[in-house]
């Protein structure tokens, strides 16, 4: 202890020693460490995220308090490209069922010269009118939402007849499913919200003091977010945005982090069935080679995770949970269109 001298009275206070601090690890250290822990959660022949399926929720170190955080509810995540003009629309999420149509015609010249850009398209942008500009715009759209459709095993032949309202209706239940897929891909939580009875969503939310007002739905998705947020995050093409504070990161992203030595250590890892041979000598051609198999490993189990995530919605609205995956993606679609907008399960 030490003594110092009170300015006010001229009184001596006794000032205690301030507690020894540990030294903080290198932030290389950290970095490194960060990178190996994706890689393998991800790409172990047996991971932690297996037990999604059926196992309890890991509760971390003894005696440890639950954070508490204040949200705003339900988060917005606005879409866009950051290669292209402010004013350029996509049809995603919330926006899947824009209609060309009722653009500005200025909207639609910006879209297609943007296009033009990624493939050919034959049509005078600066000569069209806004009919054919819109008609143009329409089927791409169309044609890049079945494109997703496909990407899940869950596109009919006859989508690109149906009106764009009903094709964005299902790409948005595809990506909510998507959605609960991530949640059990996180490895941290066996129950998904939608299985939940609304006391015990309630006291989820009221736990991260996460507002509890709206309807069912609303409280699963603000859920699902924090059950994100808390669960180790990565994507494919790292796209997720933040949200709750969360940012989800691509192979590439992590991958690139990576030196020579341990990108060679991880192409020779038993799973991937590679010798040293196949081992590439320059730098890209490893990042490249570690980024197809990590992505490829990924979407696998994205897959399997988007199953899962289906059966449970369907098991939640007593359905059957039978048959190949797109039959039961439309049995789940016919019958969400037979119930009120925002009703779920009681």
């Amino acid at each position: 202890m030490d003594m110092s001298e009170d300015k006010a009275g001229g009184r001596k206070r006794k000032r205690s020693a301030s507690p020894p601090t540990n030294e903080p690890s290198p932030p290389e250290a950290k970095k490194a460490s960060r990178m190996q822990g994706i890689i393998d959660f991800f790409t172990s022949p047996n991971p932690k995220a297996g037990s999604a399926a059926g196992g309890a929720r890991s509760t971390g170190k003894k005696g440890a308090s639950n954070k508490k955080r204040i949200s705003f509810g339900t988060p917005m995540i606005h879409n866009f490209d950051v290669m292209s003009p402010a004013r350029r629309r996509r049809p995603e999420a919330d926006d899947a069922a824009l209609d060309a149509e009722k653009q500005e015609t200025e909207a639609l010249r910006v879209e297609l010269q943007c296009r033009k850009e990624e493939e050919e398209l034959n049509i005078d942008v600066e000569k069209a009118d806004h009919k054919s500009m819109a008609k143009v715009v329409n089927s791409i759209w169309t044609r890049d939402q079945i494109a997703l459709l496909k990407q899940r095993g869950v596109a009919w032949d006859t989508d690109k007849k149906l009106p764009r309202r009903e094709l964005a209706s299902r790409l948005q239940l595809m990506e909510a499913i998507e959605r609960k897929g991530d949640v059990l891909m996180s490895g941290e939580y066996a129950t998904l919200p939608d299985q939940m009875e609304m006391g015990a969503l309630v006291k989820e939310l009221k736990k991260r003091r996460i507002t509890t007002e709206g309807d069912r739905r609303t409280l699963e998705m603000r859920l699902e977010d924090a059950l994100l947020k808390e669960g180790s995050r990565f994507d494919v093409r790292g796209e997720d945005g933040y949200a709750f504070g969360r940012h989800s990161v691509s192979a590439r992203n992590v991958i690139e982090e990576l030196t020579m030595g341990e990108l060679r250590q991880q192409l020779l890892l038993p799973h991937w069935g590679l010798s040293k041979d196949h081992v590439p000598k320059k730098r890209n051609d490893r990042e490249d080679l570690l980024e197809k198999l990590v992505n490829e490993e990924l979407d696998k189990r994205k897959s399997v995770a988007f199953d899962l995530a289906l059966d449970n919605m369907l098991s939640s609205y007593g359905l059957a949970n039978n048959g190949p995956k797109r039959e039961r993606f439309m049995r789940l679609c016919d019958h969400l269109k037979t119930l009120p907008k925002g009703a779920q399960h009681e």
